[in-house]
């Protein structure tokens, strides 16, 4: 043990890196190790000798080949590449992949060998091994050692290969990078070409074609893409990371003294602020961090150029927009050394702000009732309102106070601004990437909250910058390639912020609609034609910043465009080509009728509002504090004199309204209005708060005293809903006393009478104050909180406002949508232990009824949201299929509001099922039923069994339905839009695979929710291709409603059969999402469900076809009628053969189950059946009474019509436990 501990020590100083000890693996559970432990420290000695003994050669070899190769393929691809700075870091990226890989590959086998020959001959002479087993177990030692620690050999032979091989490449290149610097100086302006690659009269490159021939001047995008790719390439091992700065490797003859003075790749400097703005990981290998290091350069972020050619894009590239010969655009000069760590430590404040953003989203903004319409229509103004109405003392307003000040003080302020901008630009374009896909329905778009922030920082940036920073944007932005460039939230939040100028982008999009544009060379730039409608259709026509007239270059393009689409489609242009200038035709009919936007808006940016809200905030607070000790005792004082007087008052008993008792309040009146408590909205927002805090106190404080008395409040106190949600079954509810809750809302009705005209006003304060002390007393208090005071609260103003009055009459909407609002604060997700009441409070007969029956339903919108909230809330207890008494208690509550809007308003649940049908889970199956099963109360169904029903000629079926979401906008994520577009265009095969791999969640979000698919944009995707996109050749046949040829059965056939199981049946549920009443929608995507049944040579796809169908149809009434006649059809129809596939005969009790569902369908079975089974197949094996279908008859109009299986609401039972069944 002696010796080997001598051994260990002895030779520390010629490990091949002195970290070498700290970087082995050595498993713990080795016995020989617990045994012995100072044989442990031999292991480093073994691998540090295995890799000595292997490394000179593999260095030797994998440098030379691969620096020979990257020369001549460099140097021959960038033949009339004038920047030399490209060409170095393309060559570095290409040597550190070839050596990197070459290394690997020739090393690994004799490394194996090596390690396992120096292991035995270091721990063999200390263990002794006397006989066959210890041999044996001394084998396995030493196997599972070198297993262990074999990749970290291969990685460390790796490094000192890349490092050799990146010092031996610049020199090899080092006369091409000469040249160029030569011609640069001697002839600027005539394009570099080497001679030895290209020469006039040869054959070659003349004879390659036009994609491969080299042009004069920067390689393309695309075909730098060939090297930025070798970053991509999987090279190393993630089992053996290397750690950040790492020192070279001592090796002699293999690493040089140059290369000990700097980390690997630590020459490829010079990358701007790109690259100091990357994060991650540390790379899994050396060839890949050096090539991470090199790849920001050969980005399509700004490239360096010349100082003339800088000079020459910042004075007039961005007026006049750029062309192919124009050069690589700008980047800033290095930040001084001195600015790093202050500029480091501002972004990595700007980081802070957005992930706490991204970790707790602001809500949404109220909604305006008097512009309800506008609600939720662009998520960027959205989040631009949102971020405005945080406190002036949340850290985001502490940032866009921290950047000026910091740029004042800056001795090299344009440099670090124009630094910070770049950094900005390219955040912009990365947040997709980076930013969370899903968010909660009552916050805003994560995605577009990060870019309001980057947006806000950038504007500040304008008062140093100047004119200068809006000529480097649009260089930017132009310079960003193919679909990237094409970001509508970047650009539009470009233009709002007015961070670019309008005439000068105008003139830029012109250019890249232009078929004879650089992009396109000569053909339909399909791309830019949808961007420039997209981007006209936001900022002109839903937000209504600009109009159309500030886009006229744009629009004479847009013009020829739909001109050309005319004159083509008369030529035969088939729907999908014709479609962009269709569309662009379309906005400007729209363009010339829309109207102007309003002179003096306020500004739609964060920090403009942001200020805007700090100046009133001064004028209206004044030189006195409000929020003091004083004050508040004051209001007391008030409260208490009011709650005497209120209680003491025979009209407080005789006339709840109190329309004959406001003479005894004058005196509380006066004081209120003395004290000040009512000359702003901030004072008005005190006195609620502390008044409401107070009546809640009293509450509690006078039960005692009421309990003897036996009041009807107090009797009725105990029936309030969720009275003892939260407490144990041991500890009662404490008992309440409710006549200062009645007298708070009394004083705020009559200060509402008041106030007159500003009553709305008045109530919104005294809402926000309530819903600001309730969230506050929840958190505070927890599972002990209580509901029923502010339950009471909000019940009783609900009750008062609601009463026939004259002052509250001709504002009822605005009333109401105060409490819409307030509602939504308070919403379940944000306090869940205010569901019960919560939930009560939004479907009481009146609130929800109001709000719906509001003229041109102007209050839809509004309760939607709420709904969309509450289905949200239950979404993760159905999708896991947990539900305690408290929250089956919810569910049945969820199921009855839904039967009442059935009954009542099903226009409401037709129009907005696409969104509720976006957060339902897999297991609710009869929520879903409920939603689809709506149809408007001016239809009559036919009825489903009847025979020979012909769906293709009922007249409903050719009227497309109402779908209020914008389902367009959701494909704009990562693009997909565009890929959809194009395959229509093109029928490339490869961007179906590219289609489906981005319906797929990243992991972090997979995780979390327990799915692999975003289920919204799969949604959106299938009704876009299905129905948005134009149809087009002849009908298929026995498939009424779809065509031959048609490219959207292509997107269809293809995801059914790539999809996963877990995914094809999310996209077959989205299929059946549409089979609702007759309509266009119904029939299409029945005769896409059948088709694909009928098409398809995969039994799985037929058999999770019929799952989908089969376990909507056996749970509770009701059912939607197009589910119903999709599935007889296909039981009924010989075409599909149904009965002949396997999984209908898999068990005897699923050919059972067929059978019933048959027979109740059809009143017949098939005829290999006997009459005995006929009888048994009546009702479905293990169904509960009722839950078979039910045939025929029943009144018309009905809460659903009894011809579709659903009877009167009441019979709908909730049944939360309902589970799919197994298949697929």
């Amino acid at each position: 043990g002696r010796a080997a501990q001598q051994h260990a020590t002895g030779h520390g100083e010629d490990f091949i890196i002195p970290t070498l000890p700290s970087m082995v693996t050595i498993n713990p559970s080795i016995p020989l190790f617990q045994i012995q432990r100072n044989l442990a420290g031999l292991v480093p000695h073994a691998v540090d000798r295995a890799i000595k003994e292997v490394i000179s050669a593999v260095v030797e070899r994998s440098v030379t080949i691969s620096c020979l190769t990257t020369r001549e393929m460099v140097t021959k691809d960038f033949a009339m590449e004038p920047d030399e700075n490209v060409l170095k870091k393309a060559a570095q990226l290409m040597v550190s992949s070839v050596s990197g890989s070459l290394a690997l590959v020739t090393c690994r086998e004799p490394l194996r060998v090596s390690l396992t020959n120096h292991l035995w001959q270091l721990l063999l002479p200390h263990c002794q091994a006397k006989d066959m087993n210890e041999t044996a177990a001394l084998e396995q030692v030493v196997h599972i050692l070198s297993t262990d620690n074999l990749e970290l050999g291969c990685n460390l032979i790796e490094k000192a290969v890349v490092d050799k091989a990146l010092k031996d490449i610049e020199e090899s290149i080092a006369p091409a990078l000469q040249a160029r610097k030569d011609q640069r100086a001697r002839q600027p302006s005539v394009p570099y070409y080497d001679a030895n690659y290209i020469q006039p009269n040869s054959k070659w490159p003349q004879a390659l074609p036009e994609m491969l021939r080299p042009k004069p001047g920067p390689l393309s995008p695309q075909q730098l893409k060939v090297y930025k790719d070798f970053n991509a390439m999987p090279i190393g091992s993630a089992k053996a990371r290397l750690p950040a700065g790492l020192p070279p490797l001592n090796v002699a003859g293999v690493t040089t003294s140059g290369a000990s003075q700097e980390q690997p790749g630590a020459s490829l400097g010079g990358l701007g602020g790109l690259a100091a703005s990357g994060g991650g990981s540390a790379p899994a290998s050396a060839s890949e961090a050096a090539a991470a290091q090199a790849e920001p350069e050969l980005q399509s972020s700004p490239r360096t150029t010349s100082g003339a050619a800088a000079a020459a894009a910042e004075s007039s590239g961005a007026e006049e927009g750029r062309s192919e010969a124009d050069g690589p655009s700008i980047v800033p000069p290095p930040v001084p050394v001195d600015a790093q760590a202050a500029l480091a430590s501002l972004t990595g404040t700007m980081d802070q702000v957005v992930q706490n953003l991204i970790n707790d989203p602001p809500l949404l903004p109220p909604i305006d009732a008097a512009n309800p319409h506008l609600y939720k229509q662009d998520d960027a103004l959205d989040a631009c309102a949102a971020l405005a109405m945080l406190p002036l003392d949340h850290e985001l307003a502490g940032l866009l106070r921290q950047v000026p000040q910091w740029l004042s003080q800056c001795p090299h302020a344009e440099t670090c601004a124009l630094d910070l901008a770049q950094r900005l630009f390219k955040r912009l374009y990365d947040a997709p990437q980076v930013v969370p896909q899903v968010h909660p329905p009552d916050t805003v778009s994560l995605l577009h909250a990060v870019i309001e922030v980057d947006l806000s920082v950038m504007e500040t940036l304008k008062d140093t910058l100047k004119e200068q920073l809006a000529k480097v944007l649009l260089v930017w932005v132009d310079d960003v390639p193919g679909v990237q460039r094409y970001s509508i939230d970047v650009i539009s939040g470009l233009l709002r912020y007015g961070l670019i100028g309008i005439p000068e982008f105008d003139r830029l999009l012109a250019k890249w609609v232009d078929p004879r544009g650089r992009d396109n060379h000569g053909s339909v730039n399909a791309l830019a034609l949808d961007f420039a409608v997209l981007l006209l259709q936001r900022v002109c026509l839903q937000q209504r910043i600009f109009a159309g007239q500030d886009f006229s270059h744009t629009m004479e393009a847009l013009v020829r465009e739909a001109t050309r689409t005319m004159q083509y489609q008369q030529l035969g242009m088939s729907p999908q080509e014709a479609q962009p200038g269709e569309a662009a035709a379309k906005l400007l009919e729209e363009l010339r009728s829309a109207e102007a936007p309003a002179a003096g808006a306020a500004r739609q940016a964060v920090g403009a509002r942001l200020a805007e809200r700090a100046e009133e905030e001064a004028r209206n607070r004044g030189s006195e504090a409000l929020d003091t000790a004083s004050s508040r005792e004051t209001i007391v004082t008030i409260f208490e004199e009011w709650y005497n007087m209120y209680n003491a008052s025979p009209d407080s008993l005789q006339n709840r309204s109190g329309r004959g008792g406001n003479q005894v309040y004058t005196a509380v009146l006066s004081h209120i209005t003395s004290g000040g408590f009512i000359r702003n909205d901030e004072a008005k927002e005190l006195f609620f708060r502390v008044c409401c805090e107070h009546a809640v106190q009293r509450a509690y404080a006078d039960a005692p005293a009421a309990a003897g008395s036996g009041t009807e409040d107090e009797q009725r106190s105990s029936d309030r809903p969720g009275g003892e949600d939260g407490q144990s079954e041991s500890t009662p509810a404490p008992t309440m006393h409710f006549a200062a809750i009645d007298a708070f809302t009394r004083l705020v009705v009559l200060l509402m009478k008041v106030a007159g005209a500003d009553k709305v006003q008045m109530l919104t304060r005294a809402l926000l104050a309530i819903s600001k002390e309730l969230r506050q007393d929840a958190e505070r208090k927890g599972v002990n909180f209580n509901q029923r005071p502010y339950f009471r609260i909000l019940l009783n103003l609900l009750m008062e406002l609601s009463t026939p009055d004259p002052n509250f009459e001709q504002a009822n909407f605005q009333l109401l949508s105060a409490f819409c609002n307030t509602f939504h604060t308070c919403n379940p997700l944000r306090v869940p232990n205010f569901a019960f009441a919560w939930l009560e409070l939004i479907s009481n007969r009146m609130f929800m009824p109001k709000l719906l029956m509001v003229k041109n339903q102007r209050g839809w919108l509004m309760f939607q949201r709420l709904l969309v909230q509450l289905l949200y809330f239950l979404e993760p207890y159905l999708r896991r299929v947990q539900l305690n008494e408290s929250t089956r208690l919810l569910y049945k509550g969820t199921v009855r509001m839904l039967l009442v809007l059935l009954h009542d308003f099903p226009e409401f649940l037709c129009d907005y099922h696409f969104s509720f049908c976006d957060i339902m889970p897999i297991p609710c199956v009869q929520i879903r039923n409920l939603i689809l099963s709506a149809f408007p109360r001016n239809m009559k169904l036919p009825d489903p069994f009847m025979p020979n029903l012909k769906v293709d000629l009922l007249p409903a079926i050719k009227v497309a339905p109402r779908i209020l979401a914008n389902y367009t906008t959701t494909l704009l994520q990562q693009h997909l839009k565009h890929d959809v577009d194009t395959y229509m265009r093109t029928r490339e095969q490869r961007l179906l695979e590219t289609i489906k791999d981005k319906l797929r969640l990243p992991k972090r979000e997979t995780l979390q929710l327990d799915t692999k698919y975003n289920v919204p944009l799969l949604n959106a995707l299938l009704l876009y291709v299905g129905v948005h996109l134009p149809q087009h050749g002849k009908s298929l046949p026995g498939q009424g409603g779809l065509q031959q040829n048609n490219p959207s059965l292509d997107i269809f056939m293809y995801l059914a059969h790539n999809f996963d199981y877990e995914g094809r049946y999310l996209f077959l549920g989205a299929i059946a999402n549409h089979l609702r009443y007759p309509n266009t929608h119904t029939h299409y995507f029945s005769c896409v469900l059948l088709y694909l049944f009928a098409d398809t040579s995969d039994e799985v796809v037929r058999e999770q076809i019929t799952r989908v169908l089969l376990e909507r149809l056996i749970v509770h009434r009701p059912h939607p009628w197009g589910l119903l006649i999709t599935f007889i059809e296909l039981i009924k129809n010989r075409r599909y053969e149904f009965w002949n596939h396997s999984f209908v005969k898999c068990a005897p009790e699923v050919e059972k189950l067929f059978q019933s569902v048959a027979f109740t369908c059809l009143g017949t079975t098939i005829d290999r059946q006997s009459e005995g089974e006929q009888l048994a197949g009546q009702t479905a094996p293990g169904s509960q009474p009722g839950q078979q279908l039910q045939r025929g008859g029943g009144g018309a109009e009905t809460a659903a019509a009894a011809a579709v299986g659903v009877g009167p609401a009441a019979q709908a039972q909730p049944n939360p436990m309902e589970a799919p069944t197994a298949g697929g």
